[in-house]
């Protein structure tokens, strides 16, 4: 819920340059995406409650403040929390195929941690210079663009040297379907 509903206030930003219609739209699209689960009578996670309940007190906190700095803070807050939680090792091995396994060591698949985290983390802090100094419709695009393509980018760079050490494995395609299950319900739903 939490990614849709920032994307959304990201773009209504852009276009909007108005941080409480923004604001709004990001929250419906987290109250729209609620709804349609219970509609479809699937399970609603502790986290996506959670994540929920803090697109609704941070965006009415940015509502009535009129300040897009705090949803900016919010943002910066999860990629510090999820950049914490990937420094521990073993978070990725779930992610690994098979046969990567065989082949990968543990201290090599660590490195990688390493590396998804110091993003996350790098993510938070460049949210949080840029919603210091910068207007918040050039923060909304650098965050919108930033964000996302870089995280792409570390996923194919990745996927392209554990590939060329083991060796074929199944298309990115397969991979993306399966990570963007697992990752979407842990971080984002």
């Amino acid at each position: 819920m939490d990614f849709a509903s920032t994307m959304v206030f990201y773009v209504s930003l852009i276009l909007s340059a108005d941080v409480r219609i923004a604001t709004a739209l990001g929250s419906a699209m987290g109250l729209g995406q609620l709804t349609w689960m219970v509609l479809r009578r699937q399970r609603v996670s502790a986290m996506q409650q959670a994540s929920f309940i803090l697109v609704l007190v941070v965006g009415g906190l940015t509502i009535i403040t009129n300040d897009a700095r705090i949803m900016f803070w919010k943002v910066s807050a999860i990629y510090f929390v999820v950049g914490l939680a990937m420094i521990r090792r073993g978070w990725m091995l779930r992610f690994v195929p098979p046969i990567a396994a065989e082949h990968l060591s543990v201290e090599a698949i660590a490195r990688w941690e390493f590396c998804w985290a110091a993003l996350m983390l790098a993510t938070g802090a460049i949210n949080v210079a840029l919603s210091l100094t910068q207007a918040a419709r050039v923060v909304a695009f650098t965050m919108g663009v930033f964000a996302p393509t870089t995280k792409i980018m570390l996923f194919i760079v990745q996927y392209g040297l554990l590939q060329k050490k083991v060796g074929p494995w199944p298309p990115v395609s397969i991979l993306c379907v399966d990570l963007s299950s697992q990752w979407g319900s842990f971080f984002y739903s």
